[in-house]
């Protein structure tokens, strides 16, 4: 079990934002042996600009595989996570792919960071990071998540992160016997790009609706 204090956990979220899209997007580092961007022909018909909300339609979160998130129009599922217990009743989960989906283009990895109150099992509100760490130790049951898409083998390297900037929607937690949690967000909320890694997704939207079914870490 790692544990990490609550003045580094803000810290620790961002160090885990970058690790993340170091993991989402390895795996597409052989897709384009030229460095050369994705050309629009490998790119999701369903590539959304920048004034839209990229939003998940009417897809049921309870047919998604566990471990498994839908951004937009883009399917993602972890092949590594993990969960980091702090203290100051805070928890933090990583998922990430590694396998690249060359037909996504630029949406091709992806990596997901939920940071949350250790409140046991319920419905949590979704929130801000500092919304976390000002209910850390209040007994609310508050997240934050934040996903971060790309490549690394164009250069620059590119990718985008989206983030819950302000109280919306709720989440449903449950607990294992280990203390693993398990979220799941069923109905769709939004999440805003807050940071572009060199560039950003070219014509990516500035908001993502996102859902997602029993995000958990394999490992503690």
């Amino acid at each position: 079990m790692c544990q990490f204090t609550n003045s580094n956990c803000r810290l620790l979220t961002h160090c885990c934002t970058l690790m993340l899209l170091m993991l989402s997007v390895s795996g597409c580092s052989s897709g384009n042996s030229n460095n050369e961007a994705p050309s629009n022909e490998n790119q999701s018909a369903n590539s959304v600009q920048s004034d839209d909300i990229a939003q998940v339609g009417s897809f049921n979160a309870a047919l998604l595989d566990d471990n498994t998130w839908l951004l937009g129009p883009y399917t993602y599922q972890a092949q590594t996570s993990s969960q980091h217990m702090g203290d100051n009743n805070t928890t933090i989960v990583i998922a990430s792919t590694l396998e690249q989906n060359e037909a996504l283009g630029f949406y091709s990895g992806a990596g997901l960071a939920i940071t949350m109150t250790d409140s046991g099992e319920g419905i949590y509100a979704l929130t801000d990071a500092d919304g976390v760490m000002n209910a850390a130790n209040s007994g609310s049951a508050v997240l934050s998540l934040s996903v971060n898409v790309g490549l690394n083998n164009t250069e620059p390297p590119v990718a985008t992160r989206w983030s819950t900037v302000a109280p919306t929607g709720v989440a449903q937690v449950t607990q294992g016997s280990d203390g693993r949690y398990f979220v799941s967000i069923v109905e769709p909320i939004t999440l805003s790009r807050d940071i572009d890694f060199g560039d950003g997704i070219p014509n990516s939207a500035d908001q993502m609706q996102i859902v997602m079914k029993n995000i958990h870490g394999m490992s503690r």
